[in-house]
């Protein structure tokens, strides 16, 4: 015997379920964010499109890590987000990291100053976050050393297009 409505009824007990199951997981991690900016320039220009990053120095943002960053934008301003866009960072001391990826959309496109800032031992500075607005010193990098764009790789005209319907080739 068919039940046309048993499947509607189990959809909507399978929704009513995950959803108050969800609401459980809600931000019980999440520590309390403090907006939180700063300006930065390189050998006296603007890096639009460079990541900055805070690495906790004596304690850990949240139970899972996180880790505040922000991108410069074209006028050397930039505003951290921890959990949503420009929430700020919670409240602690931080390692400052600077990276300015040729193309911040390819993971794989190298850092113009060559990883020189990347990680928390290289830090271009150490800040502390407090209760309130933040407004961090300048990050202002004199001298740097800057890596001119890769070349494109050429393209072999006798080489066939990738057909994108083609399944993976294992390497």
């Amino acid at each position: 015997m068919d039940y046309p409505h048993s499947s509607r009824l189990l959809e909507a007990l399978l929704t009513i379920l995950l959803t108050t199951s969800l609401a459980g997981c809600g931000s019980d991690w999440k520590s309390r964010t403090y907006p939180t900016s700063g300006f930065a320039r390189i050998n006296g220009e603007i890096p639009e499109g460079a990541m900055i990053i805070l690495h906790g120095i004596k304690q850990k943002p949240d139970v899972r890590n996180s880790t505040p960053w922000g991108v410069v934008n074209s006028t050397g301003q930039y505003k951290l987000t921890t959990y949503e866009f420009y929430d700020g960072a919670p409240i602690g001391e931080y390692a400052v990291t600077l990276c300015w990826k040729w193309d911040n959309k390819d993971p794989h496109s190298p850092d113009r100053l060559n990883n020189a800032f990347f990680t928390p031992d290289k830090s271009v500075a150490t800040v502390t976050i407090q209760k309130g607005s933040n407004e961090l010193p300048p990050i202002e990098l004199t001298n740097v050393k800057i890596m001119p764009r890769p070349k494109e790789q050429p393209v072999d005209p006798n080489r066939p297009a990738p057909n994108p319907l083609a399944p993976p080739v294992a390497r």
